[in-house]
């Protein structure tokens, strides 16, 4: 049993660093988009492949042209990744480390 929490720990752990991770990769490229003449083509690459999958659905459900030109799926998602893991992620954790035994 221990070893199953334990298992299970160290996946929502990986889990929740790649939310970590792709969190990052929005602000970043969010970021960079403001400065064009900073065009660094691999790391735009490596950020477009990394976000664009989450981001992608959000435009087209909320296009920037009904936000007055804004493109808010950047936020959107998020917020969204950070809901996951409040709602999901940590109840988990915690459910597995404080009420887990016997």
């Amino acid at each position: 049993m221990i070893l199953l929490q334990s298992m299970l720990l160290g996946i929502l752990k990986v889990i929740e660093v790649l939310i970590e991770i792709e969190i990052f990769a929005i602000l970043l490229r969010a970021i960079l988009s403001w400065f064009p003449h900073l065009r660094i083509p691999w790391l735009f690459r490596l950020l477009w492949v990394l976000t664009e999958p989450l981001l992608a659905p959000i435009r087209r459900a909320i296009p920037p042209w009904r936000t007055a030109g804004l493109d808010l799926s950047p936020l959107i998602a998020i917020f969204l990744l950070w809901a996951f893991k409040v709602v999901i992620i940590y109840p988990v954790k915690i459910s597995l480390i404080y009420g887990g035994g016997p």
